[in-house]
């Protein structure tokens, strides 16, 4: 598949929807007998166009490889139907031969947590998902770094205050307790999964018009920014940037240097090149992700230092 293309998905074998998943989202099977989840692009109500979580997530997929962020592989892709053509996006399986457990489940133990509520589903108020109780529960689970991660002698736990540094750079807000895992081996050994699931992210909600009023404001760009709230962690209003922080300030010292000097290295020149590969992404939304992303860059870069 060339660069900017959208995956054509409608021949894959459907194998069933995705557990615990809402809407469209199925499982599908490739024709080299690969296994991906695909997620259908929902219709904003509000503006009647597309929303960008299927070009956000190749988006982060792409600057998550310029800071060293390990990430689930995922495409662009469509369904061609008889009424027109569905947009959505692929994610490859990371539970190839090993179980993949939803982070609720290694905080079911962590004094604090609520573990379920009435619908048998992670609490909406998230009380106790906190990243001191994710440090706590990572290293108590003697969860190892995503098999693969090359630098030093990195915890389970560095990595994923890598992770919250990409959410802080690319205005994720979803990183709730089921969207970061670990992967359980057949001998019973655990892994921190892969980052994966970043499609709200980057704006993705606004209209292309919204967009460009936003990109030729600068005061509102940085409103925009500061905006960015890690909703789905205890205490909900905390900005993205200083859940990062505090992330990197349990992380051990040789994980701060890493992941300060992964960031500080980003140039937007890179960033572009990147955005430019995205299918379905105009030229508008690049530049106002190139802004957004220089934004937060120098927040988190001013707050970590």
């Amino acid at each position: 598949m060339s660069a900017g293309e959208s995956l054509d998905v409608t021949a894959w074998t459907v194998e069933q929807p995705e557990a615990g998943g809402g809407g469209q989202n199925r499982w599908l099977r490739d024709p080299e007998d690969r296994r991906w989840l695909y997620k259908a692009t929902r219709i904003n109500r509000h503006n009647g166009q597309p929303q960008g979580e299927d070009w956000a997530e190749k988006a982060v997929e792409g600057l998550a490889s310029l800071i060293g962020v390990p990430t689930a592989h995922v495409e662009v892709a469509h369904v061609v139907r008889s009424d027109g053509v569905e947009l959505g996006v692929i994610s490859r399986d990371l539970a190839v031969d090993m179980d993949l457990q939803g982070g609720f489940m290694l905080l079911a133990d962590v004094p604090g947590y609520r573990f379920r509520d009435e619908r048998g589903r992670p609490p909406r108020d998230h009380v106790g998902h906190t990243v001191a109780n994710v440090r706590r529960a990572l290293q108590e689970q003697r969860v190892r770094p995503p098999v693969g991660f090359a630098p030093g002698s990195f915890t389970a736990f560095d990595v994923f205050a890598g992770f919250l540094l990409l959410d802080a750079w690319v205005g994720n807000q979803d990183r709730h307790e089921e969207n970061w895992a670990v992967l359980r081996s057949p001998d019973a050994e655990l892994s921190l999964a892969p980052s994966f699931d970043h499609g709200a992210s980057l704006g993705f909600l606004l209209s292309e018009e919204q967009r460009a009023l936003k990109t030729s404001d600068g005061d509102a760009m940085r409103t925009f920014a500061q905006g960015g709230k890690a909703t789905k962690f205890e205490g909900r209003r905390l900005e993205l940037v200083e859940v990062a922080a505090d992330a990197l300030r349990q992380a051990g010292p040789e994980a701060q240097s890493y992941w300060y000097g992964q960031l500080e290295r980003v140039d937007t020149e890179t960033c572009a090149t990147v955005l430019a590969s995205v299918p379905r992404l105009s030229e508008g939304s690049r530049n106002f992700c190139l802004q957004l992303l220089d934004i937060n860059r120098r927040r988190l870069l001013d707050v970590c230092r």
